[in-house]
């Protein structure tokens, strides 16, 4: 199959339509998608807790001792994953006094990615994969999807980003979406942008190596976490939500990677795992 510069194309397996994956492949890039067959798994979780609306953009606020708790819960995928999960995330971080915005689908789009992840704790969950950036059909970086959609007219829209390989175009199933490389954190945000933060990317391949985590640590990330290969839709949630209350526990991000590891059986066949880079003692500020 010929792979062309800054496009993705559709690669599914009998196997992965069973599990629910697939991916998006250029050389050996791959984006992950998934369905939301597990959905009512998550419904059957227990909590107490004001629903999200419909809306795309929420903020839960609350008075806080710590005014630099914030976290960003960002969904772009929303409309394949649901946001049970990110729900129960959310109320976690509420109740210990975090200040939480939560958007989803087209909300978080590439203006809004450029201008607005400064933030304590920074969660996404959408598709993501590992790109040929300069064509010579050898994957090397990391790139993820936002929520907006790659037209005919993007390239135009944004000629800066595209002309200097800040984004790429990267397809899911019927759609095409905005993908950014690390080019992009490492143009628009400033050292010190993320002061001692946690960048969580609940996504396929976020850290098949260090590409995108180093642009966020070299901004003041203190550390990054992803799964270095596929994984699935319920093993991402679950763990997800676990990751979290883990976190809320007083762990650390070692020992939460160290703890869920594969997550689950599918994941161990995948040789997936939850890794991270940057300093794997931090912890979240708790109450």
């Amino acid at each position: 199959m010929n792979f062309k510069k800054k496009q993705v194309t559709l690669l599914i397996s009998g196997l992965f339509i069973l599990l629910n994956i697939s991916s998006i492949t250029a050389g050996s890039a791959s984006f992950s998608f998934h369905t939301n067959q597990f959905i009512q798994k998550l419904e059957q979780l227990e909590y107490n807790s004001r629903e999200i609306k419909d809306t795309i953009n929420v903020s839960y606020n609350t008075i806080s001792t710590y005014p630099e708790k914030t976290a960003l819960i960002l969904n772009p995928s929303e409309y394949l994953y649901g946001k049970l999960h990110c729900q129960l995330i959310i109320n976690n971080l509420h109740t210990n006094g975090y200040q939480v915005t939560y958007l989803s689908n087209e909300a978080v789009d590439l203006s809004f990615i450029k201008t607005n992840l400064a933030a304590e704790i920074v969660y996404i969950n959408t598709h993501a994969g590992y790109f040929d950036i300069d064509g010579d059909n050898i994957s090397e970086t990391v790139v993820i999807a936002t929520g907006e959609l790659w037209t005919e007219e993007t390239p135009q829209k944004y000629q800066f980003e595209y002309e200097n390989d800040m984004i790429v175009e990267g397809s899911v199933g019927d759609k095409s979406f905005i993908a950014f490389t690390p080019a992009l954190i490492e143009y628009y945000y400033d050292t010190g942008d993320f002061p001692d933060s946690l960048i969580y990317m609940a996504t396929c391949f976020a850290s098949y190596d260090d590409s995108m985590a180093q642009v966020f640590l070299d901004k003041g990330a203190s550390a990054y976490m992803g799964w270095n290969q596929n994984t699935v839709f319920w093993t991402n949630s679950l763990t997800s939500i676990k990751a979290f209350r883990l976190f809320l526990y007083g762990y650390t991000v070692e020992q939460v990677c160290n703890l869920i590891r594969s997550g689950g059986i599918i994941n161990f066949f995948l040789q997936s795992k939850l890794t991270y880079y940057g300093d794997g003692t931090h912890k979240m500020l708790i109450l």
